[in-house]
């Protein structure tokens, strides 16, 4: 489980391409002077939400996504949340 963003190294990503622009997704993260993005390399990169739930969900690795994207599967148990602490404003 990892406890930091440098964490995330050591771990399996899930990155999202943006379909319209072929840019990545960035990963951003809470800090004490304010937001911060996190550069790193991706097991798996999908074209959306959608596909990063089921990669997550089939255990591929750890995704940043929206809490609406994957309410389901977190109120089921399918899915949990890490770096709470860490997450960016909405």
């Amino acid at each position: 489980m990892p406890h930091t963003p440098e964490d995330l190294v050591q771990h399996r990503l899930v990155g999202v391409r943006f379909p319209t622009t072929g840019r990545m997704m960035p990963w951003l993260f809470r800090a004490p002077d304010g937001t911060r993005r996190l550069q790193t390399d991706f097991a798996l990169v999908v074209d959306g939400s959608d596909a990063a739930r089921e990669a997550t969900a089939l255990g591929i690795g750890i995704a940043q996504a929206g809490s609406e994207s994957m309410a389901t599967l977190l109120a089921i148990g399918g899915l949990v949340t890490v770096l709470d602490n860490h997450a960016p404003p909405p």
